[in-house]
């Protein structure tokens, strides 16, 4: 219920290689560029972001559904916490969502029983929702770290979980 009041909330952040949207169709010959070319160092910062955000707040990681294309280890973690996984399955569940573009994973975070979600959903796609001014400070710094851009959006609502 977390998660679908935040996703709800269609004003958020993105966590972008690029510092500002394209808006022309510039984009879609760019993009199978850094498909073929960045998604894996793309993913790898990613990955370096989360598990410093999961090690500074409390955290329950969601994945939205388990597609057939998951590899069948996954098959039973819909709907459950992942938050007690190694932080070696949860680097290789990341990377099989940015580089497969399957499913959604939720990472909900919280301070002071205040809930912000980072949600990964397949490929160059990583929004923030309900985020406040101090926490944005804070990813902000860890998105710079990586070389990346925490750009404001129009993020709408991707998925529902249960």
């Amino acid at each position: 219920k977390t998660i679908n009041k935040l996703l709800d909330e269609t004003n958020g952040m993105i966590i972008d290689f690029l510092p500002k949207r394209i808006e022309s169709e510039n984009y879609f010959q760019l993009e199978p560029y850094y498909l073929s070319t960045y998604i894996d160092t793309f993913a790898s910062k990613i990955i370096n972001i989360i598990i410093k955000l999961i090690h500074n707040y409390e955290a329950h990681i969601y994945i939205t559904e388990t597609p057939k294309a998951l590899p069948e280890k996954w098959n039973h973690i819909t709907g459950k916490d992942l938050s007690a996984y190694s932080l070696e399955e949860i680097k290789e569940l990341i990377e099989y969502v940015i580089k497969n573009d399957i499913s959604s994973l939720h990472f909900l975070l919280y301070e002071n029983n205040t809930p912000f979600m980072l949600s990964i959903n397949g490929e160059f796609s990583v929004d923030l929702h309900g985020t406040q001014k101090k926490d944005i400070e804070f990813i902000e710094l860890l998105v710079h770290q990586e070389g990346l851009f925490l750009r404001s959006c129009y993020c709408p609502n991707q998925n529902t979980t249960p």
